[in-house]
């Protein structure tokens, strides 16, 4: 076999495989443990999901822990989004 067969092969495999796996698995970085990660998405409101999945990529590739990447960003949420409540509450 040659080179450029291999690599054909590697990337046949790789699609095959990418293609029997769930959807949400195929989404999430590739991190050691992604337990925690798929546990901080299932926790996370439906409204922050594909934010929450973004900050999982940018800490990442930033080399931080996606998963206390993405509890951080909805208790941030949760936070702005209480404060900016009480601010219309007291307008009004």
């Amino acid at each position: 076999m040659t080179t450029i067969q291999i690599f054909i092969d590697s990337l046949v495999s790789a699609v095959s495989t990418e293609q029997t796996m769930p959807r949400s698995e195929r989404l999430l970085p590739p991190v050691e443990d992604s337990r925690r990660l798929a546990l901080e998405l299932r926790l996370t409101p439906r409204h922050l999901k594909e934010d929450a999945l973004q900050e999982a990529w940018l800490a990442h590739l930033d080399g931080r822990d996606p998963a206390r990447a993405v509890n951080t960003f909805v208790v941030r949420e949760k936070r702005h989004r209480k404060r900016n409540q009480q601010l219309w509450e007291d307008e009004a």
